[in-house]
């Protein structure tokens, strides 16, 4: 029961929750394999004028199968040559956290931004903005006299992510 209540949170703050989980399979503890269909936002960069540059990101719907460590809460990828390895772990974040991230994978935001997106104060849109750059998740930088916070993790590309193949089941 632990297990999926993990999984649960975990997938929950790294995919929205519109996000599908087709399919589970316990490969084998602590290892499940989940058959989701997603959205997942890729950062493509734009020249403004030949100089610098701003960052898009464009969404794609797929399915992919990825691998899950329930303990730790980490999304894995297999390798033949060194086995299991940990790409993503998401600290735990509060349900506010969860919304702003969510946020954060599709575009980086100002305070005031975020505010008017939770219905919340600039104050206490700004207060979880720092929570999250505490965790480490987010980053803080100046663009044209505007502070942005942005994700400071790199979501993978769950296409590229490798399961255990079948014949290791």
């Amino acid at each position: 029961m632990i297990v999926l209540k993990t999984i649960k949170r975990a997938i929950k703050e790294v995919f929205e929750e519109k996000e599908k989980i087709k399919s589970s399979t316990f490969i084998f503890y602590p290892y499940y394999e989940l058959d989701v269909n997603t959205r997942t936002y890729e950062s493509v960069k734009e020249s403004i004028f030949g100089s610098g540059g701003i960052i898009r990101k464009e969404e794609r719907i797929v399915d992919a199968t990825v691998l899950f460590d329930a303990i730790t809460g980490e999304l894995c990828s297999y390798d033949p040559k060194i086995g299991i390895t940990g790409i993503i772990r998401i600290p735990e974040l509060s349900e506010e956290e969860t919304k702003t991230f969510q946020i954060l994978m599709q575009e980086a935001i100002t305070a005031s931004g975020l505010a008017s997106l939770l219905n919340c104060s600039t104050a206490k849109a700004r207060k979880i903005l720092q929570g999250l750059a505490t965790k480490g998740i987010v980053e803080v930088y100046s663009f044209q006299r505007q502070v942005l916070y942005d994700l400071k993790i790199e979501i993978p590309n769950l296409l590229s992510m490798n399961s255990i193949p079948l014949n290791l089941h």
